[in-house]
């Protein structure tokens, strides 16, 4: 794995983890679920919303690095996508 790569995906998990653990979204999420009656403690329901904050975002930032790496790569041929889900498959690229 080349380091330009290793780099956009330390500084993108690193961004996701500063994102979802911010003071901003930590009162966000003590907001939320301050007002609500449950049998668990507010402390892990707060945990449990910025794992699956994170879930998501990094669900997302994976398909979206491995369309980043995909257009680097010249041995590889990517096909249009025509709707936001598509059977497409990666295939390699006619070295002429």
């Amino acid at each position: 794995m080349s380091d330009q790569i290793k780099t956009i995906i330390r500084n993108t998990v690193q961004d996701l983890l500063e994102e979802s653990t911010s003071s901003e979204n930590i009162h966000k999420l003590l907001k939320k679920h301050k007002g609500k009656v449950h049998f668990v403690p507010i402390r892990y329901r707060i945990i449990g919303g910025v794992l699956q904050g994170l879930n998501i975002k990094f669900g997302n930032f994976i398909e979206t690095l491995l369309g980043n790496i995909v257009e680097i790569d010249a041995g590889v041929e990517k096909c249009q996508i025509l709707a936001k889900r598509s059977d497409c498959t990666l295939r390699p690229r006619q070295m002429h």
